[in-house]
């Protein structure tokens, strides 16, 4: 049996062991298609496996199919120049991974040591090992499990050393941390980082999932196994059709041109690192919540939408990584775009999604989303919070001023208004009054009495109607009582005239915001000639009444 037969049953072997026992032919089906021989072989273990499973029958069945491609005298405890392997981590793809120690005396450390299993059957098998091997070498990034040597083994089996990376699976890590939503993110982009490290260089890892993205105790993610990985243009026709011969994926993972076997390209990690920042955000899968049947699963994969992650989250009894609120948006937009169905509608590097994601956290309008203006108004009110809560306040305060300051323009329109219609009624009133307005003094040769007598019979009528007509118009009295107060100085009636100068005053000091300031100057005007009249002591009082009370008329 030539080595990469082998490696077709053992890849088949592993995938199938791990589902349902009433799947297992289903599956087998559509993998292996019209070659009953492939599915004969695989049936076979799986029965062996099904009949002996607690024992080590399952072992010796899968020997007896491999013996001439079995791993020879390699073991735990075997020598490999400076390394001794300790136990053995896993098997699958091209090869069997050992945990090693070095064993030299130079240094002690552990490494992780992976063997091609059968050796070079092929020189498609050589060229693509030997391929690996130099990819890996050149892939030097603190996130990427580095390639550390690389030798023969006695029986001319390669093998290469590689770091060993003790740590948990991210998703594991990331819930044992109960890391908050900005975590997550930050750790995925670093992930992102090292992902686009390997397509620069035009490699692409094809089996991106949590297992291969380990966290150490120190919180430094590392991205293991590229050695399912595929050089693009580089890799020589007969290497790809070879190594095509066996679809090596981890099906809930793999993106729908993988399940279907179309070409892979660099969105197909783009695909996967969206599966995985879905799980990253919800804690749920997004198609394997139950455990399917492989026709389930690819008709789930290449055909169904995925439920957006703030509408799939965790049972509230489980984790729950972040609130559906803060998914829902961008958070959706962005992972749903990497998880699209045909690859020209997903991101086309892992560069614009780990851009696109910064955007958000950044606060800036993601391209996932569409562009609409009040989309845009709305990131950058979230990103300008301060900002736009100062320039509302500014708005407002200004807005306040400005009413204010117009509310006081039109009181002051209105009062002028009043003014007119009050000194039109003054007027008026003075008129009917006083006719032409001059008081009448009597005839030419009359004494000054009987000039008091005869403008007494007008004054002191047209004072009371004074009071009565303007009693709720303090101003209007004022003018009006103080307008009396002269006529009556004019003709000798001081001590009228003293009166009506208080009642003046009082009309004043009932509302001095309502009253003129010229009012306290006809008042002042007044009290100057009452002093020479011999009211002295009166109309010092007046005029001190009057000073204090200017300080609180309007001005």
């Amino acid at each position: 049996m030539r080595a990469e037969r082998w490696q077709q049953i053992q890849s088949l072997f592993d995938a199938a062991v791990e589902l349902p026992t009433d799947q297992r032919n289903t599956w087998l089906a559509f993998q292996c298609g019209a070659d009953v021989a492939l599915r004969s072989e695989v049936e076979h273990l799986l029965q062996a496996f099904t009949a002996e499973r607690s024992g080590g029958f399952i072992d010796a069945a899968i020997r007896s199919v491999a013996s001439d491609v079995t791993m020879g005298n390699v073991r735990p405890g075997m020598r490999l120049d400076e390394y001794r392997l300790v136990q053995e981590l896993g098997s699958g793809g091209m090869g069997t991974v050992f945990l090693a120690e070095r064993a030299d005396g130079e240094y002690t450390g552990l490494a992780a040591i992976k063997l091609v299993r059968g050796g070079f059957a092929s020189p498609d098998i050589e060229r693509r090992f030997r391929t690996e091997r130099q990819m890996l070498a050149d892939l030097e990034h603190p996130n990427i499990a580095r390639l550390l040597d690389g030798g023969t083994a006695p029986d001319g089996m390669p093998y290469l050393v590689m770091e060993y990376v003790d740590g948990q699976p991210i998703t594991a890590w990331a819930h044992a941390q109960r890391l908050d939503l900005d975590d997550r993110l930050r750790l995925f982009l670093t992930i992102c980082d090292a992902v686009q490290h390997a397509h620069r260089s035009l490699i692409v890892h094809r089996d991106l999932k949590p297992s291969n993205i380990l966290v150490r105790q120190d919180g430094v993610p590392k991205l293991l196994d590229f050695g399912i990985a595929k050089l693009l243009p580089s890799m020589s026709s007969a290497a790809q059709q070879t190594f095509s011969m066996v679809r090596v994926m981890t099906p809930s993972y793999a993106s729908p041109e993988q399940i279907d076997g179309r070409p892979v390209t660099l969105a197909t990690d783009v695909y996967s690192l969206g599966v995985v920042l879905y799980q990253l955000l919800t804690g749920v899968h997004p198609f394997t919540a139950d455990r399917p049947g492989p026709l389930e699963v690819r008709r789930r994969i290449v055909e169904d939408e995925p439920l957006p992650p703030s509408r799939a989250m965790a049972p509230a009894e489980g984790p729950r990584p972040a609130s559906a609120r803060s998914l829902r948006g961008d958070l959706d937009a962005i992972v749903m775009r990497a998880m699209q169905k045909r690859v020209e509608q997903r991101y086309a590097t892992v560069e614009q999604l780990g851009a696109d994601i910064l955007r958000h956290m950044h606060g800036l309008p993601v391209l996932a989303r569409p562009q609409t203006p009040g989309y845009r108004l709305d990131r950058f009110v979230r990103r300008n919070r301060a900002a736009v809560a100062g320039s509302i306040a500014a708005i407002v305060i200004v807005a306040t001023l400005v009413g204010i300051d117009r509310m006081r323009l039109m009181r002051e329109r209105d009062e002028a208004q009043a003014d007119v219609v009050a000194a039109r009624q003054l007027s008026s009133f003075l008129v009917s009054v006083f006719g032409a307005g001059d008081v009448p003094a009597g005839p030419a040769d009359s004494t000054a009495s009987t000039a008091a007598q005869n403008a007494a019979v007008l004054l002191d009528p047209a004072a009371e109607r004074a009071r009565t007509e303007f009693i709720t118009r303090p101003r209007e009295r004022a003018r009006a009582l103080t307008a009396l107060a002269e006529a009556n100085l004019r003709v000798g009636r001081h001590p009228a005239a003293v009166t009506l100068l208080a009642e003046a005053l009082d009309a004043i000091a009932a509302d001095p915001s309502a009253v003129p300031a010229d009012l306290l100057d006809d008042v002042d005007r007044l009290v100057v000639p009452l002093r020479g009249a011999g009211a002295g002591e009166a109309a010092t009082a007046l005029g001190r009444r009057a000073d204090g009370l200017r300080a609180r008329v309007r001005r």
